[in-house]
């Protein structure tokens, strides 16, 4: 019977993606070594320990949208989803090591968009949780399926400077905000009014120059 432990030893941009992609390197070792793992269906949860950080008084003011008020956050701070997703893994004996691929979205819609952007520096604690089906040899050498324990998990500190590096690879320069039809069918109307090349020139002339919020 397997018995299947879980690590993740680093994090990495993906370089060639559709859209802004991450990887953490997964390794995955079993027990007995000398057993044969012929493949695993394996799903893997990805959530924000959010509480297994400290957070300094910007990060909280800019969080307020994720958390509420620093003083709800007694209550509020709790763990974000970030992605859920099927790792196939392929035959091995006592270790290898496969990639779970993130995504890293840069839509203000997203509760994970908002906590990255409202970040400083430093690490955003990871829990990784694992379920799925194992197909391994028998006793009697058949085939055998057997599920991964649903305590199987394991804790990644992602350092912050790895996704923004991606989304800046991904997207130079750029955050993207979702409006509504309305609202840009209005701001198309000013900026062709006003005769303005580009969106930020639209929003730049009807903000304050001096980024106030009054």
């Amino acid at each position: 019977m397997p018995d299947l432990a879980f690590r993740v030893d680093t994090a990495k941009m993906v370089p060639f993606s559709a859209s802004p992609l991450l990887a953490l390197d997964l390794e995955i070792t079993n027990e007995p070594t000398a057993e044969a793992i012929h493949a695993i269906m394996l799903q893997c949860q990805v959530r924000i320990d959010a509480a297994q950080r400290a957070y300094g008084p910007e990060e909280r003011e800019r969080l307020g949208e994720v958390f509420g008020t620093p003083d709800m956050w007694t209550r509020s701070l709790k763990g974000l989803l970030w992605t859920q997703t099927t790792v196939l893994v392929p035959r091995f004996t006592a270790r290898t090591v496969v990639q779970v691929s993130l995504p890293c979205s840069i839509d203000f819609n997203a509760a994970t968009a908002k906590y990255f952007y409202g970040l400083g520096g430093g690490d955003v604690p990871l829990i990784l949780l694992f379920s799925g089906t194992v197909l391994h040899a028998g006793p009697d050498g058949q085939l055998s399926a057997a599920q991964i324990a649903w305590t199987k998990e394991t804790p990644f500190r992602l350092p912050l400077k790895v996704y923004k590096e991606t989304l800046e690879h991904y997207h130079p320069n750029c955050e993207l905000v979702s409006l509504r039809r309305d609202v840009f069918d209005r701001l198309y109307r000013y900026r062709r009014s006003a005769g303005l090349h580009s969106w930020e020139d639209a929003l730049e002339s009807l903000l304050p120059a001096d980024g106030a919020t009054s």
